[in-house]
């Protein structure tokens, strides 16, 4: 069993990923934050607590230009547990990196492929073992936040259409798209989950809930 040092939420939780022009709901400012990647960047815009959890995938470590773009909007923020995905970068030279950019965190919890797919396995029931079966660094985080016992946990800044990251410009395609929906359709008949991308709830049944803007 994989365990994380992180006290249950038992709370509203805001599972905050990166799609363009997120929407909150009107509790947002009183919730555990659980951030994804670079998303810290748009919770600081957007006023929000800072995260209690970030789930950061070693793939952000690359050469793409999103990859810089999202590296470039990590200084200066912090995060309570930071959950380190081990893969396409291990996390000796990430540490370095992140160190140098400026970003924090109180704890750190690092993840191997196979330990990922295990804690889905043990939520949800679903096998993500395989390549084809990966769920997205944001999919995966909502598993952790529902795993911490978050009451509602509410998904903003996703979605299964569009394209690009709030804080890019090089409008990069949603990856992953089949294998969200898979694992989301499965977590849809969880009550505590709702979501304000109205994408996402049509395409998995997840409960929409009304979001008060960016």
């Amino acid at each position: 069993m994989v365990r994380l040092n992180v006290r249950p939420f038992r709370g509203p939780t805001l599972v905050l990923a990166s799609a363009p022009d997120p929407l909150l709901p009107g509790w947002a400012g009183d919730a555990e934050v659980v951030c994804v990647n670079a998303s810290g960047a748009i919770a600081r815009r957007l006023a929000l607590p800072s995260p209690a959890v970030t789930v950061m995938s070693g793939f952000m470590f690359g050469d793409s230009i999103a990859n810089h773009e999202a590296r470039a909007m990590l200084g200066g923020l912090r995060t309570g547990l930071l959950v380190y995905i081990d893969v396409g970068c291990g996390f000796a030279a990430a540490r370095r990196c992140l160190r140098a950019l400026g970003y924090a965190w109180d704890d750190v919890a690092v993840l191997g492929y196979d330990q990922r797919a295990q804690l889905v396995l043990d939520a949800t029931g679903v096998d993500v073992s395989t390549e084809v079966a990966k769920p997205s660094t944001g999919v995966f985080a909502v598993v952790l936040a529902l795993l911490l016992k978050g009451a509602p946990v509410c998904m903003a800044g996703f979605s299964l259409r569009q394209a690009g990251h709030a804080y890019s410009a090089s409008n990069q395609p949603r990856h992953h798209v089949q294998a969200d929906m898979s694992l989301l359709r499965a977590l849809a008949k969880n009550e505590r989950l709702c979501t304000t991308a109205a994408d996402v709830a049509e395409r998995t049944g997840i409960a929409l809930v009304a979001g008060v803007g960016a």
